[in-house]
């Protein structure tokens, strides 16, 4: 997995050395330039820089999930949405909980979603809102 090779290798390329080093020697933290590991990997996959990211967050969120849920999606049984994706990313730890729950009780991952988010149920509930409306303004002939 191309996201699995970029965390490993960013991270691998990011330690500059120990926490007690005299402060010209190394440097603590992620110093490299910004997207040079997802540069890298995006010339030698032949895609762009932005997939290789997409690709990180992907397998962050599998890595997240119950082993159930896992083997399904890595098998083809279930799909995970890039939008999906970068939204459980985005939870809060409260919610990430919640998600967990929903999909370590069999909900399919894109339901949980639906379940757990309060932005996806708003947004489904205006789109709701707008079609009925639609719907009284031009009624059926």
């Amino acid at each position: 997995m191309k996201g699995k090779r970029y965390e490993t290798e960013k991270i691998s390329t990011s330690f500059k050395g120990k926490q007690y080093s005299k402060s010209g020697e190394f440097k603590i933290g992620n110093n490299q330039k910004e997207g040079n590991t997802s540069r890298t990997l995006a010339d030698e996959y032949g895609v762009g820089k932005n997939t290789i990211l997409r690709s990180a967050d992907f397998s962050k969120v599998i890595d997240a999930l119950p082993t159930d849920a896992r083997d399904k999606v890595l098998t083809g049984d279930e799909t995970i949405r890039t939008l999906d994706a970068s939204t459980i990313l985005k939870f809060d730890p409260p919610t990430q909980k919640k998600f967990l729950k929903e999909v370590g009780g069999g909900t399919p991952i894109k339901e949980a979603v639906k379940k757990v988010d309060p932005e996806q149920k708003r947004k489904e509930n205006d789109e709701r809102i707008r079609a009925q409306i639609e719907h009284e303004r031009d009624p059926p002939e």
